[in-house]
């Protein structure tokens, strides 16, 4: 009697290997595009904070009249100012942010609102 697999048996655990290769795959490639998407959240609030930041040390250039709204920070500005790094990176597209882009800043009754939107759009 002879010991050993046949080929049959070795194709039936190759096969099975790489359907569970395929699967795992499927589910680790839909996890790192999640986390992607999650970095790219904390990107934006880092930069609302560091916006949150500039305008609270500049009470004056930014009052709190409710409905009024401020365009002059931009992202280079913070940066410049030592509130953020540059470069800045999007971790969902892999690509820099733009740093001309501009933080909107909204007065809402008794609390500043932060918008992140592209160097002419603000209106």
């Amino acid at each position: 009697m002879k010991k050993g697999f046949t080929l049959l048996e070795m194709l039936a655990v190759i096969i099975i290997i790489a359907m569970l290769s395929l699967t795992m795959f499927s589910a680790v490639r839909n996890q790192i595009q999640s986390q992607k998407g999650k970095m790219s959240e904390t990107t934006e609030k880092l930069i609302k904070s560091a916006a949150d930041i500039y305008v609270t040390e500049r009470p004056k250039a930014y009052p709190m009249n409710s409905g009024s709204f401020y365009c002059d920070i931009t992202i280079k500005k913070l940066i410049n100012n030592g509130l953020l790094k540059s470069p800045i990176k999007d971790f969902k597209t892999g690509k820099e942010i733009d740093v001309n882009k501009i933080v909107k800043v909204t007065v809402n009754g008794n609390t500043y609102e932060y918008e992140i939107i592209a160097s002419d759009g603000c209106k």
